[in-house]
């Protein structure tokens, strides 16, 4: 596979939609149990549409891969990881955990919620653990954090 343009995958709509529901819906409820006079339930409400406001902030991460690279943009942070500094390729037996391991760096992708492109990523991972001839390991536990990995 010759890729031409980076692929991007970002998080499925529906997560997005998941997020503004519980926003939405527990932010009326913790309004309306306020106006009734019910306020350890309407703080209570509250936390959870805060809950609902985090899933948002954190369906704005996404992924960007080209031949030379696979870069994650989430809310707190760019990490990146080039093609010819991956030793290991890590993933979970469900195979939507990826950790890329690179001599004293780590990048570590999640699928799972992946939209569009998931497909063009796995075909250019695929096709780049051919040509490079990457050891592939599955895991029952995997790490679940970024290793020296932070663009500046």
């Amino acid at each position: 596979m010759i890729v031409t343009k980076p692929i991007r995958i970002t998080v499925h709509w529906f997560v997005k939609a998941q997020g503004w529901a519980a926003l939405l819906f527990f932010a009326f409820l913790a309004t309306y149990s306020g106006l009734q006079g019910h306020g350890q339930l309407a703080i209570f409400f509250l936390c959870v549409a805060m809950l609902g406001g985090l899933l948002l902030i954190l369906a704005r991460s996404s992924l960007e891969a080209d031949a030379e690279t696979i870069t994650v943009n989430v809310p707190y942070g760019r990490y990146q990881i080039r093609w010819d500094e991956i030793k290991l390729i890590e993933t979970n037996h469900q195979g939507n955990m990826l950790v890329f391991h690179g001599d004293n760096k780590r990048l570590v992708i999640s699928t799972m919620r992946a939209g569009k492109g998931t497909q063009e990523w796995y075909e250019l991972m695929n096709a780049q653990i051919q040509q490079r001839h990457f050891e592939v390991k599955r895991s029952i536990t995997v790490p679940l954090t970024h290793k020296n990995a932070r663009l500046h």
